[in-house]
């Protein structure tokens, strides 16, 4: 919960199975402690409920079996709060009515951040190379404007959100 990453190495379109959640709970538990795991890119909640089976070292269980379930909403949160006071020192207003943000990266943490954004009146740019997420947030978000990933850099915003991978 302070940074630490683990990593399973494998395609998650092919690779991923209540056998290899488990068992990688399974090592989590042998750490007694030393490290909790918890849901990052192309891991989900059922995957983590997985683990759960194995460990109590582990975070983002379901909120059927009392976790706080997908982190993503929580973390758009905190980048959304960190938005908001920029915006207060930058116009004078927390609001982020009219300002031009640009997601780039719309996957779990930036589609979140999307909804609150538009929420709060903000005119949306994203881009993403996923086409899955680009056809759900679309679908959300039709008066968004597309950019090109390649072009995000020198688009005119107001506000960066960088939520794509490295």
């Amino acid at each position: 919960l302070g940074g630490g990453k683990a990593v399973i190495i494998g395609d998650p379109k092919k690779d991923k199975s209540e056998a290899l959640f488990r068992a990688y709970g399974r090592f989590i538990e042998s750490l007694n402690g030393r490290y909790i795991s918890a849901e990052d890119v192309n891991i989900s909640v059922s995957d983590i409920d997985h683990m759960y089976t194995e460990t109590n070292y582990v975070c983002g269980v379901a909120t059927a079996h009392g976790g706080s379930g997908n982190p993503a909403p929580y973390t758009a949160l905190g980048v959304f709060r960190g938005m908001q006071a920029s915006a207060m020192k930058t116009w004078g207003s927390k609001s982020l009515k009219d300002k031009v943000v640009g997601i780039q990266g719309i996957g779990s943490v930036g589609f979140e951040l999307g909804k609150l954004i538009n929420e709060d009146g903000g005119k949306l740019l994203y881009t993403d190379i996923n086409e899955d997420n680009l056809a759900r947030f679309r679908s959300e978000f039709p008066s968004a404007t597309f950019v090109n990933p390649d072009d995000i850099y020198s688009v005119e915003m107001d506000i960066y959100a960088p939520c794509a991978l490295g």
